[in-house]
């Protein structure tokens, strides 16, 4: 079975790991559709804090998410750039 990964997922010049792009793509998924904190993703996609904060730090260093509040706890939230799914 092939699997389907977030188009963001993918990190250039990063190890891009079948376990990470896995995790990448669940975050972004959620932080589609509604703004988020570590600790509420980590629960909601049974990863631990640490792994969800490495992954939403990489993803905020290449512009592909942000944070919504400026004071912890911080929120996330996906941009509308990088490249775009195709709509059927």
């Amino acid at each position: 079975m092939r699997r389907t990964y977030h188009p963001n997922a993918w990190l250039s010049g990063f190890r891009n790991v079948r376990p990470g792009l896995e995790r990448r793509t669940e975050i972004l998924h959620k932080l589609e559709k509604s703004s988020a904190t570590a600790k509420g993703l980590s629960g909601e996609i049974s990863v631990t804090y640490s792994t969800i904060l490495h992954h939403l730090h990489n993803l905020e260093d290449r512009g592909i998410i942000e944070r919504t509040s400026s004071t912890p706890p911080f929120a996330w939230k996906a941009k509308p750039v990088g490249q775009q799914r195709l709509i059927q």
